[in-house]
């Protein structure tokens, strides 16, 4: 599956580079809907879903009329979601609940095909995604206490690869462009990896809903 993603944004950065034929740059920030990913533990009643924002650049990259490529550099944080934390942090044992949180950059790249639609356009974008976390672990809160960091495990994985896909509309709002999206994003590998202390995969997934405006 990552070779497939690599190879995938390989291509569209060469069709962009071939065929570019119109381009606009602009900013774009929301809030998430934060949820988990990987194994839930037996002891796990039900999903918790935190909160989260997303806020940066975006390049939209027209290659048709139709159709084109988006290119976004975000800030993301993802707060007291817990899937599946209780099960992730086996030496403490069986809790009522825990949560997770995280901040990341991520660089979602899109192909972006959309269909003119009353003064503005509908458009549907689906690509991969990458995650590069910050800092060294998770923020972990059990039964509402933040515990201390020295005593959780590293991040198996500090990049996480993915996919998102969203549907959304733009149109014409004073010398540029407003655009409203609704977007969903999943890791397909995980921060922290079943083995030694850690019992259970625990990955990122959640919904964007975020508003942009391109100006160039």
């Amino acid at each position: 599956m990552k070779k497939i993603i690599v190879l995938f944004t390989a291509l569209a950065l060469v069709a962009v580079s071939a065929s570019a034929i119109d381009f606009h740059v602009g900013v774009k920030a929301g809030g998430s809907l934060a949820m988990g990913a990987g194994s839930e533990p037996p002891d796990f009643d039900s999903a918790r879903f935190g909160w989260g924002f997303v806020g940066g650049i975006a390049a939209d990259i027209g290659i048709l009329d139709f159709l084109g490529v988006e290119l976004d550099v975000f800030y993301s944080g993802m707060n007291d979601f817990g899937y599946n934390s209780d099960g992730s942090l086996a030496p403490f044992g069986p809790t009522d609940w825990s949560t997770q949180t995280i901040s990341m950059i991520e660089i979602p790249i899109l192909v972006k095909g959309s269909l003119e639609l009353g003064p503005g356009s509908l458009f549907l974008s689906a690509g991969g995604d990458l995650f590069f976390l910050l800092g060294d672990k998770p923020i972990i809160k059990w039964d509402g206490t933040k515990l201390d960091s020295s005593t959780l495990p590293d991040y198996t994985n500090s990049v996480l690869y993915g996919i998102a896909a969203g549907l959304g509309y733009s149109f014409p709002i004073g010398a540029g462009t407003l655009s409203i999206e609704l977007r969903y994003k999943y890791a397909f590998n995980y921060f922290w990896e079943e083995g030694g202390s850690i019992s259970n995969d625990s990955g990122i997934s959640g919904f964007d809903l975020i508003i942009g405006y391109y100006f160039l």
